[in-house]
């Protein structure tokens, strides 16, 4: 922060350094306020200072003020500490299942796949480029000496949403090509702009490297390019490559269809709806390096909008023919334009909402309560301009009020 005093010719000058001991210092190009690292590298640890003057004073040790070094630390983040995982869920793909009496049934085949759905499989050997939907993912054959080429390469993959449940529990196996492939697409709409994302997936690594160990190439690991396009035109807006899923090193040295599930790895980008778009297109492709294909699960993939949940923080019980005024708990993330909106609803059962049109902002009032106004509050903020848009608002909880007789405390 710098406030120019009225002294200094405008525009104001800037440079940059960087130590990592705080003794020697490197100058850096960047020239303005703003000091920014496109991607953040064990390298960049250390102590920054910037000087600030007048315009074409900047190179002058006598003209310009010079901060106290300011220490960053680097830190491996996780996944979980970069992505919305608790932000409000606008969808979610679990594959559903392959089941037509299943009543939580997916689209089967999944919509956009170019590989080929495995129906049946008489060999027990899942071709290259193909897929399955299923409750436990899918084993290579067996490894009795009566059937010799049909060894074992994948693991059983429990279900990473619905493990234990016979009804849903479904996940996608893939056998992956070596041609980078698109395997998967869905569209979001409905989306406002400035509003931020998280597109998040679980992926396993299905194949028991350990029989590999020492033939390093023999097989590519798993690794998917995630690409936000605008569906209008086709223009990228945004791009992820997950990078290699790690094979899971409890099943070294594993030669053998295992009983239990190799581990799900977390991958996901964040994004920022920029203006004039009100949709994006998402797919997922096959992104080996290699001349050769990769096999993996994959399963929850998740959009999430990152913002608080509001919350209606009242009292409970009111007299009867009092007024009533209700709050909200909500704090702008710094992602939401300015002024919020808000919208009501009530409910006598707490499951047919109607909405409260004569509710406006964070704090509408009963002048005087009646006995019709008892039951359930529930309370909708976004940006201004989005609150119509059901991607681009955060529902509170619903709010139990009760009404009450109360004692006439006048004489």
């Amino acid at each position: 922060g710098f406030v120019n005093d009225g002294t200094l010719v405008e525009p104001l000058e800037y440079k940059w350094w960087h130590s990592t001991d705080s003794l020697t210092w490197t100058e850096l190009s960047a020239t303005s306020a703003t000091l920014s690292l496109s991607s953040v590298q064990d390298a960049d640890t250390g102590w920054y200072k910037v000087a600030v003057s007048a315009a074409g004073n900047i190179e002058s040790v006598n003209c310009r003020a010079v901060s106290e070094p300011f220490h960053m630390a680097v830190k491996e983040c996780s996944m979980e500490e970069t992505l919305c995982m608790d932000g409000v869920l606008l969808f979610r793909e679990d594959f559903g299942g392959n089941d037509p009496n299943d009543p939580q049934v997916g689209q089967d085949p999944v919509s956009g796949m170019t590989y080929n759905q495995l129906k049946d499989d008489y060999f027990g050997i899942m071709r290259s480029g193909s897929y399955l939907v299923t409750k436990q993912g899918y084993c290579n054959g067996d490894t009795t000496p009566a059937n010799p080429y049909r060894g074992s390469q994948w693991h059983l993959q429990d279900d990473h949403t619905y493990p234990n449940d016979v009804t849903r529990g479904y996940l996608l196996e893939i056998d992956g090509r070596s041609d980078n492939a698109m395997f998967y697409t869905t569209t979001i709409d409905g989306l406002c702009a400035g509003t931020d994302l998280s597109f998040i997936a679980y992926v396993a690594n299905v194949v028991t490297w350990g029989q590999y160990t020492g033939r390093p190439g023999y097989f590519a690991y798993p690794r998917l390019l995630f690409r936000l396009t605008d569906p209008d035109n086709g223009q990228e807006l945004a791009a992820y490559d997950t990078g290699d899923i790690p094979f899971d090193s409890t099943f070294m040295d594993d030669y053998s269809c295992w009983q239990y599930s190799s581990k799900w790895n977390l991958v996901g980008m964040n994004f920022t709806v920029p203006p004039g778009i009100n949709a994006v297109k998402l797919t997922i492709a096959n992104n080996v390096t290699s001349s050769i294909g990769n096999d993996f699960a994959l399963d929850d993939i998740e959009v999430r909008l990152c913002m608080p949940q509001p919350e209606i923080v009242s009292d409970h019980e009111v007299c009867l023919d009092s007024v009533y005024t209700f709050a909200v708990d909500f704090t702008n993330n710094g992602t939401l334009v300015e002024p919020l909106e808000y919208k009501w609803w009530h409910s006598t059962d707490s499951l047919t909402w109607i909405e409260k049109p004569d509710f406006i902002g964070a704090n509408p009032e009963l002048p005087a309560v009646q006995k019709a106004d008892s039951g359930w509050y529930k309370v909708a903020v976004s940006g201004a301009g989005s609150i119509e848009s059901v991607n681009c608002r955060s529902v509170s909880e619903p709010f139990r009020l009760q009404t009450t007789e109360c004692e006439d405390p006048s004489p």
